[in-house]
């Protein structure tokens, strides 16, 4: 779906070709058989840093701190494009509003910046939540925008639903 918001923002006519993985695609890429690829950064970062490929652009608001060479798709005409993979708890609906706020204490304490987790997840690329994100309100205004976002995308793709 990434790849076809990428398409509806930017015009670009790319043939989507899928593949089961990052990992999966990478060997494709490196060997030359397709032209290009889409995937995380923490994926194939190496593979940069080591010449193998080249990322030409990352779908983030900001430059990498591993990778600051790279710019975004943003600054290279791309606005306001932003694809990010995310990891997130989630509870059920009726999980008491007391337990709620002990997990999201125990995950932000965990998460924060400096902590043996953060600096393990930074150190492969990965951003981490705002601590806006990393509250019950902040992390579903996040799951809302990405899934209308996915929406638009599958609709562009001619991916709806059948009448």
């Amino acid at each position: 779906m990434t790849l076809e918001r990428f398409k509806l923002a930017t015009k670009a006519n790319i043939t989507h070709v899928p593949y089961k993985s990052g990992g999966a695609l990478l060997p494709d890429v490196i060997a030359g058989n397709i032209d290009g690829a889409m995937t995380e950064l923490a994926s194939s970062l190496e593979i940069h840093k080591g010449n193998q490929a080249r990322i030409i652009g990352i779908s983030a608001g900001k430059r990498a701190r591993l990778a600051p060479d790279i710019p975004t798709l943003d600054e290279q005409g791309a606005k306001g494009f932003l694809a990010q993979s995310f990891v997130g708890v989630v509870a059920p609906a009726k999980t008491p509003a007391d337990v709620i706020a002990k997990l999201q204490k125990a995950i932000a304490t965990g998460l924060a910046a400096g902590t043996p987790a953060a600096q393990k997840l930074t150190a492969t690329g990965s951003e981490l939540a705002t601590p806006e994100q990393m509250t019950p309100a902040g992390f579903a205004a996040f799951i809302k925008k990405d899934y209308d976002d996915m929406g638009e995308a599958a609709k562009a793709a001619g991916l709806g639903k059948k009448k």
